[in-house]
């Protein structure tokens, strides 16, 4: 596959027509922009007339009821949403959790600072979550990681606005999902050109991808999918689940990690694996049982890292997973 800089502003500059053809709509995503400008130079405060204009009950800028539907407000609500939104700080997450306690849809809350501040903020929308593959947390955490994610494509491209970037985003997620569009020459050339080559919304998907693998699942997991493929990768990824889970043991069970160190500015040198491994088996009698494989393993781990050219032989990659495996789960 070919490294491209697949041109994400195309999108952007062909979102109107995209929007038309997708939605039987087009989108005047600016004309709400500009109504909405009092509140972004601080002249007037965010209230229920503003959210209205956002809602667009009439569908005159766009289809928002057609995606979202805001829960009843009160006034003390409004109030809490308008203190929010007064001069707001991209930096500081407080005005997005606070919108979110009020609003209980991070979904709704990305629309309203979309538009209170097109610079800062985008639109998060199952199109887009998707094409990036974002995860959280919780829901507030998902929206920082899409706007963080937003923010290194901005940086890619040279978008002037996170909004910009956002609806680049969603045009083309629609060209990649609607087989309609690729009716039309020049948007299947976009989607060829995007599906062969590797660019930065392919490596951000995959980042993410990876992200959340590695934080439910591991080394391990990560390992048996590298198995039939690279099985070298896959046994340097389990030599690295067990040191990770040899050294958390250790620490658990009041094991030092470091040597001893009579100079108190100089930085410690941390202990041998294998004399850590010695150490907790007299703790754990199942570590005991285990010793000589342990000492294989590592043995094994210095072949696949230091010997390019050594012929490892995947059964013994595969019998490394098996038995790093069964002591991952005797030490949860």
């Amino acid at each position: 596959m070919e490294r491209t800089n697949f041109d994400l502003t195309a999108m952007q500059e062909n979102f109107i027509e995209i929007g038309e053809i997708v939605e039987h709509k087009l989108l005047r995503l600016a004309e709400i922009e500009n109504k909405l400008e009092p509140v972004r130079t601080g002249e007037e405060k965010f209230s229920r007339k503003h959210l209205e204009i956002i809602k667009d009950p009439e569908g005159q800028y766009w289809k928002f009821l057609t995606w979202w539907k805001i829960p009843n407000l009160d006034e003390a609500q409004y109030d809490l949403i308008g203190d929010s939104l007064a001069k707001l700080d991209p930096k500081k997450k407080t005005p997005v959790i606070r919108l979110n306690d009020v609003i209980k849809n991070i979904e709704i809350v990305s629309c309203i600072l979309r538009f209170v501040d097109p610079f800062h903020y985008g639109i998060l929308s199952p199109p887009v979550e998707t094409l990036l593959g974002v995860k959280g947390d919780s829901s507030e955490q998902k929206y920082f990681n899409y706007l963080e994610n937003l923010r290194e494509l901005q940086r890619e491209y040279n978008f002037t606005r996170i909004a910009d970037v956002d609806m680049a985003l969603w045009a083309l997620s629609c060209i990649l999902n609607k087989s309609e569009l690729r009716q039309i020459p020049k948007f299947k050339d976009y989607y060829e050109l995007y599906r062969n080559s590797v660019n930065p919304i392919k490596l951000l998907m995959a980042k993410n991808s990876l992200e959340q693998i590695w934080m439910e699942k591991g080394y391990l997991n990560i390992a048996e999918l590298f198995l039939e493929t690279d099985h070298k990768v896959a046994g340097i990824l389990a030599s690295r689940e067990l040191e990770r889970r040899v050294k958390e043991t250790c620490k658990n069970r009041g094991i030092e990690l470091y040597k001893p160190t009579l100079a108190p500015r100089r930085k410690p040198e941390p202990r041998e694996f294998m004399e850590l491994a010695i150490e907790l088996s007299k703790k754990i009698d199942f570590i005991k049982y285990y010793l000589d494989d342990i000492r294989d393993w590592r043995h094994l781990r210095a072949d696949l890292l230091h010997e390019i050219d050594k012929d490892v032989a995947y059964e013994d990659v595969v019998d490394m997973l098996k038995g790093v495996n069964e002591l991952s789960v005797y030490l949860n």
